[in-house]
């Protein structure tokens, strides 16, 4: 999960000045700890908010965190990274990124 601090910082680095800023170096850090045939999803989220419990719950309930915690195969290794930005009046985002790294089930029907 430490590969994905880079991105979360250029989330927020994006969102704040509005240029993208090291996503190129995160994609290139995916494709060489993904190994061949396995396959990554990766879900980063920003909340307004530092409550575990609700982001866990908003995680769960959209779509792509949904998929990626019911994701099923072999050698399934999942990953949380947070990282809070702490500004002046208490003005804290919160970017989660969620992930999963899986070798797909092989196809028997073939």
């Amino acid at each position: 999960s430490f590969t994905f601090s880079t991105a979360l910082e250029g989330y927020e680095l994006e969102r704040k000045f509005g240029i993208s800023f090291g996503l190129s170096d995160f994609d290139d850090a995916v494709r060489r700890s993904v190994p061949v045939g396995h396959v990554f999803k990766g879900y980063p989220t920003c909340f307004g908010h530092r409550h575990a419990h609700r982001m866990f719950r908003a995680l769960t309930e959209v779509g792509l965190g949904r998929d990626i915690l019911s994701t099923q195969g072999d050698q399934v290794r999942f990953a949380l990274r947070a990282r809070v930005v702490v500004y002046p009046e208490d003005v804290c985002p919160t970017w989660l990124m969620l992930a999963v790294r899986y070798l797909p089930y092989e196809n028997s029907d073939s």
